[in-house]
């Protein structure tokens, strides 16, 4: 039988998961709160979770983390929406929030099983971040359509 783990920066929407999630299967889940932080994957700002689960996953469902739950500037950029106010205190600009890009799954990337499998929900920045960024070689499907998926099959490498 597989197992779940599910990773979440916001309490309330882990918790939100794990309500449903029927009690018969949750013996099967384990639930993880841990704070995402910006940070840098080759001078591009993207986000990483504290922690993380020590698994090798064969399918990783991305839509995440949301943009307000991640901690820390770099060089006074963040993913958090702001108010950039002058010094008299006036409003000088409203800024929205900043598309994630969540890099973890590069952290599972290299030990990864032949099966991997990662699925993009909604994220295009992140999906085309890890097109670009991924070392193994995928069958990439983009639906567009709906709301939108991107997904991420590894090919088969035999090995020689």
């Amino acid at each position: 039988m597989g197992k779940l783990f599910s990773v979440d920066g916001n309490k309330k929407w882990l918790e939100n998961t794990e309500n449903k999630l029927h009690e018969d299967l949750l013996e099967y889940a384990k639930f993880y709160y841990s704070k995402p932080y910006i940070s840098k994957f080759k001078d591009q700002i993207v986000t990483y979770h504290e922690i993380l689960p020590d698994i090798s996953p064969n399918f990783i469902y991305l839509d995440g983390p949301a943009p307000d739950d991640v901690v820390n500037t770099i060089n006074g950029i963040t993913f958090n929406q702001k108010t950039i106010k002058k010094e008299n205190e006036n409003v000088f600009f409203e800024k929205s929030t900043r598309r994630i890009v969540s890099a973890d799954v590069l952290m599972y990337e290299s030990t990864s099983p032949a099966d991997f499998f990662i699925l993009v929900d909604k994220r295009y920045s992140n999906a085309n971040f890890l097109e670009k960024t991924l070392l193994f070689d995928y069958i990439v499907k983009k639906r567009l359509h709906f709301g939108g998926t991107v997904t991420f099959e590894k090919k088969y490498q035999p090995y020689p």
